[in-house]
Order: C-alpha cells, then structure tokens, then sequence
C-alpha cells in the first residue's frame, strides 16, 4: 500500500492525536488526525458556493498526517475520499424532541 506509515510512525502521531483516520483507495493511504473546533472553523471558512470541494480539501490538509501525498495532489483520488473526509468532521449522533 502506498504510503503506509511504520508502527513507530503511528505510535508518534498518536502521542499528539488519539484518534487516527486511515483512509484508503487505489492502492494509496493517508493518515488523518480528528479535527477539531479550530480545523473545522478554518475548514468552513474556505466554503465558497462555485467550489464546493475547496472547504473538504482544506479540511483534509489540515488534519493530515502522512500516507502518499498524492491523496491530497491527485484530483481523481482526492474525490474518491471526499466521503470519509465529511464523514470525519461529523460529531456524534443527537436527538431532539419537543415536550
């Protein structure tokens, strides 16, 4: 797999970050950190209305870690994450009712 980290890398990474995202596609990985409040904020800040990939690429460049940079370079595999990038900005499940 391309751009696969060794187990010491990971072990670094996750001094910092407890929580890391893999994602994978076409033969290549990248390690990702859980946004938080701040990576989110400058995320949806670069959310323009004729680009609508802009605040997703901006939020995966922020939280990336490491992996093959071509996930973030090649426009074809970045679209293929697109999906597990939303998804890693999502929070838990809530629940609203009236009374």
């Amino acid at each position: 797999m391309k751009g696969t980290a060794s187990a010491e890398k990971i072990a670094e990474w996750k001094q910092k970050n407890p929580v890391i995202t893999w994602i994978k596609t076409n033969g290549s990985i990248g390690y990702f950190k859980r946004p938080n409040l701040d990576d989110l904020n400058y995320a949806y800040s670069k959310q323009d209305a004729n680009k609508a990939f802009d605040k997703w690429k901006a939020l995966a460049e922020v939280t990336w870690l490491g992996g093959d940079e071509e996930l973030l370079t090649n426009d074809r595999l970045f679209v293929s994450i697109v999906d597990k990038i939303q998804d890693m900005a999502a929070g838990y499940e809530s629940e609203m009712g009236e009374l």
